[in-house]
C-alpha cells in the first residue's frame, strides 16, 4: 500500500454537495476535498483523512487518493448533488408547452 504524502482533518463537509475542506499543518489554506476522491460516501468533519495533493483545472491544490477514519463510505450523496442540469422553469416543462402550441 502507498504511503500518504500528508494528513489532515475534515473541518468542514457538505453532504448535499459532495464536497468539502480540510485543515494539514502543512498548508496555510484549507485544501478541497470531493467524493470522487475517496469512491464517494461522505467525511466525517473532526475526523482525520491522509491524502495526496492534486492540482484541479483552475491550478488550485485538492485532496486525492483520501483514506481515513472520517471516510463513511456507508453515506452516499444524493442524486441530485448539484451536479450540472437545470432545475428551473426553463427545464423540461416549457418544452412541452412549446411542442403542445405546435400541435394547435
Amino acid at each position: 500500500k502507498k504511503e500518504m504524502a500528508y494528513k489532515g482533518k475534515v473541518v468542514r463537509w457538505y453532504e448535499s454537495k459532495g464536497f468539502g475542506f480540510v485543515k494539514s499543518d502543512q498548508f496555510d489554506e484549507d485544501i478541497f476535498v470531493h467524493f470522487t476522491s475517496f469512491g464517494g460516501g461522505n467525511l466525517v468533519e473532526g475526523r482525520s483523512i491522509s491524502f495526496d495533493l492534486e492540482d484541479d483545472r483552475d491550478g488550485k491544490k485538492k485532496c486525492g487518493n483520501v483514506s481515513g477514519d472520517a471516510v463513511d463510505s456507508e453515506r452516499r450523496p444524493p442524486r441530485d448533488s448539484g451536479r450540472g442540469g437545470r432545475r428551473d422553469s426553463r427545464d423540461r416543462g416549457d418544452r412541452r408547452r412549446r411542442d403542445d402550441s405546435r400541435d394547435r
